[in-house]
């Protein structure tokens, strides 16, 4: 695998050494290979490395049957393989991979937690801080000079990169991934929060790219800001305080949220773009790049300008998720009733129950926007 090195650093971020190089790099073979890659290499100082383990590994058949665990001898052989590793990259040359490695010794080894099926074994980077009270589970990789304060709890395989600094209240799940530079669980930018004990909680598999600000609640909201499962954050987006986010979402480029605003499901919200503090925007709502939305957006529509406006239903986005036409054509009818008809929202309502009918995706339409306090976008 060729590299371009830079002082000493053999990996950029994203890249790996996978299981071909490890091959040979070290003499250990199947089954005492105990290295699957390695994903942070900085020569004579520190690497990160990986042992994915599965309920096939051969030592979990007799280690313990009832309950397997992976046996403390070999997390310390996995330890020294990737020590090896460092050593051999440190010290790259002819004459050393002639040579073999020994491991010779450990003082005051401990370990915080069992490694069962599942579990990937990994180091955290001895340049991150690591305040005491912070609770990481042992299968989440954390990165250099990362900063994880005390009072944060992070679970299963999460994947936390570089200079990353998480802190306050923040409750983090399993199987998420997030970039250098973000910034997670910071005091709320607002004047009126005095250092109160409020929380973060962010749920599964998200990723959260470069630069994103996620803030805690405050106590005039819920006390909590919420982001759910499966979103994508992309680079400088800003979930405010008391904000609550849903499933699969997609924020763009410096996407901006101002605080105790709700976004449903599977929204879609382009770069640039500013959403007013306490605005709801429904499921599979789509607003477009560099717009300024200052009313609630219901369910299905696409919204776009300086002040936003609605330009129509989002077909595209409700056929992807697999919508029949017929559910489209009447969420279509649904729209022309309420943004045509030149009638009151109450009455709107009132004639979209009675030429439509109350099924399940027309009920959301409904329940949204009688359940608006802001107004919704016309």
């Amino acid at each position: 695998m060729e590299k371009k090195e830079e002082n000493n650093v053999v990996l950029k971020n994203g890249e790996i050494i996978g299981i071909g190089e490890i091959l040979n790099l070290l003499p250990h073979r199947y089954p005492f290979l105990m290295i699957d890659k390695v994903v942070s290499l900085e020569k004579g100082k520190s690497i990160t490395a990986v042992k994915n383990t599965t309920i096939n590994e051969p030592f979990f058949q007799g280690h313990f049957p009832g309950y397997p665990v992976m046996p403390g001898v070999l997390i310390l052989e996995a330890l020294a393989q990737a020590g090896g590793i460092l050593a051999y990259k440190t010290e790259e040359n002819d004459d050393l991979r002639d040579k073999l490695t020994y491991f010779m010794g450990i003082d005051k080894a401990r370990f915080r937690k069992p490694i069962l099926p599942g579990y990937s074994v990994t180091m955290i980077d001895k340049t991150a801080i690591i305040y005491p009270g912070a609770e990481i589970d042992d299968s989440t990789d954390v990165g250099p000079y990362s900063i994880i304060k005390g009072g944060v709890q992070i679970g299963k395989n999460n994947i936390i990169a570089s200079h990353v600094v998480i802190e306050g209240n923040t409750r983090i799940g399993d199987g998420n991934k997030i970039f250098q530079f973000a910034s997670i669980g910071s005091v709320p930018q607002d004047l009126k929060y005095k250092g109160e004990d409020t929380k973060l909680v962010i749920g599964n598999n998200n990723i959260i790219r470069e630069y994103v600000t996620m803030n805690p609640g405050t106590v005039t909201g819920n006390g909590i800001t919420v982001v759910g499962d499966s979103n994508l954050f992309m680079m400088h987006v800003h979930i405010a305080h008391d904000c609550i986010i849903g499933n699969r979402n997609i924020f763009a480029n410096n996407a901006t949220l101002a605080g105790h605003i709700e976004i449903q499901d599977y929204v879609i919200l382009g770069g640039l773009c500013a959403i007013h503090q306490f605005v709801r925007i429904g499921e599979s709502a789509l607003i477009a790049g560099g717009s300024m939305v200052v009313q609630d957006i219901p369910p299905y529509l696409v919204a776009s300008g300086d002040r936003a406006k609605i330009y129509g239903i989002n077909r595209i986005g409700l056929e992807r998720r697999g919508f029949t036409k017929e559910e489209i054509e009447k969420i279509k009818n649904a729209y022309k009733i309420l943004y045509r008809s030149k009638v009151t929202v109450k009455i709107a309502i009132e004639n979209i129950k009675k030429e439509i009918g109350m099924t399940d995706k027309i009920e959301k339409f409904t329940s949204f926007i009688s359940a608006s306090k802001r107004g919704i976008t016309r």
